[in-house]
């Protein structure tokens, strides 16, 4: 598998393009959210009906039937949650994105070679800084931006301001178990390929999250680095290369789902109290949508983590 460099050249490009030219433009911060919704954001996750067929767990209908019982009962519970305790709703997003963004650098990491995660508990560990970085890393660097990012979240779901999270203690608490993470490993492991790889990996996003603030390189991640590297390990799984070509078979597989979703988008949009069409109010509207669809999509991919031999 092929994406692990470009993906963390991109991601390093856009953000040093992004510490140039945001200071000049902040609109650009949103340019990723936006991009992300015909490119690989939400199509990476729009062939989730296809995942056991191509896995041999299922044959096609059976997959598509089984997906879409897993997918609207826990969208709907989700959107409902929104809409009743929508602070409650924001923590567990935060967490959930933790873990499954934490689960996707997991698996990325093994299918790498990375011998130096040997147990569960250590892979556990990966898991959560890897997760943590891109979710609270900016909470330390720029709190403020943060909680107005959170804020455009919480306005989506009818609030008017939020209680403090406490986020830089959110950010203090990632780089110590950052740090922790790194000096264990370098005291009990070999210094071989996979570990340089996880090391020089989380050095590059630290810098990345500690110069552009949260919604230009989050936006960013979700795209270059989460999203396509999950998009790589969809290709893997059809028996297909991670070419462009193969990228662009892959979106096209994307495409009904992505259109079938419109109509959900809309329902969506009445069902919240949004309280606009601004950039930021779209921007939160945006999120609440990532974090419905986020919730069946990452029990989906701990199916697959569990098919595929991550905690064996």
């Amino acid at each position: 598998m092929a994406v692990s460099r470009p993906s963390v050249v991109a991601f390093s490009l856009l953000v040093a393009a992004g510490a140039v030219l945001l200071p000049l433009e902040p609109a650009l911060a949103f340019v990723p959210f936006a991009v992300s919704v015909p490119v690989l954001g939400l199509p990476h996750g729009a062939v989730d009906e296809l995942v056991p067929y191509w896995m041999g767990e299922l044959d096609l209908y059976r997959s598509v039937g089984a997906v879409f019982a897993l997918y609207f009962p826990l969208m709907a519970a989700y959107v409902l949650s929104w809409v009743a305790f929508p602070v409650p709703s924001l923590v567990f997003f935060l967490g959930l994105t933790v873990y499954h963004w934490g689960q996707g650098d997991l698996f990325h990491l093994l299918d790498r070679g990375a011998s130096h995660l040997r147990n569960r508990s250590e892979k556990a560990l990966a898991l959560v800084v890897r997760g943590s970085v891109p979710v609270l890393a900016p909470m330390l660097f720029f709190p403020d931006r943060y909680a107005e990012a959170a804020g455009f979240v919480a306005g989506s779901a009818g609030l008017s301001s939020l209680p403090s999270l406490g986020y830089v203690y959110a950010g203090m608490a990632a780089l110590g178990l950052t740090l922790f993470y790194a000096a264990y490993l370098l005291a009990v492991k070999d210094w071989n390929a996979g570990l340089r790889l996880d090391l020089s990996e989380l050095g590059v996003l630290w810098l990345g999250f500690a110069l552009v603030p949260p919604v230009l390189s989050v936006g960013v991640y979700y795209i270059v680095w989460h999203s396509l590297r999950h998009s790589e390990r969809l290709l893997d799984i059809q028996g297909r290369d991670s070419s462009a070509r193969s990228l662009a078979v892959l979106h096209g597989q994307a495409v009904p789902m992505v259109v079938l979703s419109l109509p959900l988008l809309a329902v969506m949009y009445l069902v919240l109290p949004v309280s606009g069409l601004g950039l930021r109010e779209l921007l939160g509207f945006f999120l609440v949508v990532i974090s419905v669809l986020t919730l069946p999509h990452t029990v989906l991919v701990t199916y697959m983590d569990l098919r595929q031999g991550v905690w064996g």
